[in-house]
């Protein structure tokens, strides 16, 4: 999809005269992030639904053909929330740009039986091996605790992204597959 489509079919609600490299430059209100962290919630900054949207689309659409950009839209807009799943969590810089996200839901396209599942855990590449990406999935591993949740689940794609949760404290238990992809699970204890 052309970075012009991906304009067009973000609308007005989530900056549709920004290009998605445009939108990578908005800043959010320092006042808004939470305290002196570099948080902020979805539903807090609801003008990133398209930028969001824009990072799942181009990161994982290759997973899932039929979750089109539109439908990460509708996705994200729902994660608008602060103090209920679904949620989404973006981490900022010190100038108020956002650089990375992750979600809680309570599915992630498989096991409808276990969750609440973290998903979408997003960094702009400018900026790995930062550990960006394990401060925002410690954030949703505290914001889960919050809302009363005793363990969360992830599923990857990847084959090298275990390690790296296991490093964060994650085990895996199993092999299983979402959207026709084989996927590693892993869970984590919040007690």
């Amino acid at each position: 999809m052309a970075e012009t489509d991906v304009c067009a079919s973000i609308g007005p609600s989530a900056q549709a005269e920004m290009t998605p490299s445009e939108m990578l430059k908005v800043k959010v209100c320092p006042q808004t992030a939470n305290g002196t962290s570099n948080f902020v919630y979805l539903g807090e900054v609801k003008q990133l639904v398209g930028l969001c949207a824009w990072w799942a689309f181009k990161t994982w659409g290759k997973y899932n053909r039929a979750y089109t950009f539109t439908k990460r839209i509708e996705s994200f807009t729902e994660h608008c929330n602060l103090g209920k799943i679904p949620l989404t969590v973006l981490y900022l810089n010190q100038d108020g740009l956002p650089l990375g996200m992750a979600s809680l839901r309570s599915n992630d396209g498989i096991r409808p039986d276990i969750g609440p599942w973290l998903g979408s855990v997003y960094v702009d590449p400018s900026v790995r091996r930062l550990g960006i990406g394990a401060k925002l999935v410690k954030e949703i591993e505290r914001k889960a605790k919050e809302l009363g949740y005793e363990k969360i689940f992830l599923l990857t794609y990847e084959e090298t992204l275990p390690n790296w949760y296991l490093k964060l404290g994650w085990k895996e238990t199993g092999e299983d597959v979402c959207h026709g992809n084989p996927v590693t699970v892993m869970e984590i204890d919040l007690g």
